[in-house]
């Protein structure tokens, strides 16, 4: 594996941030993270693209998480504590928004790879968009998914 931060061999990493090869490049994958997160709570929640490539929808993803998980109320964050710790993390909640949202998208930009065997316990599977997707696709796919109210 390699440094995230300066590409050396390593052999240490943060679950879904990537390896570091050192403490202090450790500190500094969590910094770029944090940075990022700023980033996504400044921008408007529904600015994306006219169409998305996957590095947008990802993007897309992880600022709608974000958003979600900051702006839940008190009732609703004891439940998720209660019953779904996982999702109060933003990588965690938009990897469940996107678990749902992609089945979602047309056949015709998304291709679903379901995780087989002893990977599924890893992680669910893989995509790629085919084709850049229409944002107005993305948000329709996200009021089937549940995820959107009606806008």
């Amino acid at each position: 594996m390699k440094c995230a931060v300066c590409g050396a061999d390593c052999s240490q990493a943060l679950l879904r941030l990537g390896g570091y090869c050192c403490a202090e490049h450790g500190q500094e994958l969590l910094r770029r993270h944090h940075a990022l997160l700023d980033e996504l709570r400044r921008e408007p929640l529904l600015a994306m693209p006219e169409a998305l490539g996957v590095p947008d929808f990802e993007r897309f993803a992880l600022k709608f998480a974000v958003r979600l998980v900051e702006g839940m109320s008190a009732p609703v964050r004891q439940l998720y504590e209660r019953q779904a710790p996982g999702l109060l993390s933003p990588l965690d909640m938009a990897a469940e928004l996107k678990g749902r949202i992609l089945p979602e998208l047309p056949a015709a930009y998304v291709e679903l790879e379901e995780a087989t065997g002893l990977a599924r316990l890893f992680h669910d599977g893989t995509y790629r968009f085919t084709r850049p997707v229409p944002a107005r696709l993305v948000l329709e796919a996200m009021q089937r998914a549940h995820v959107l109210p009606d806008v």
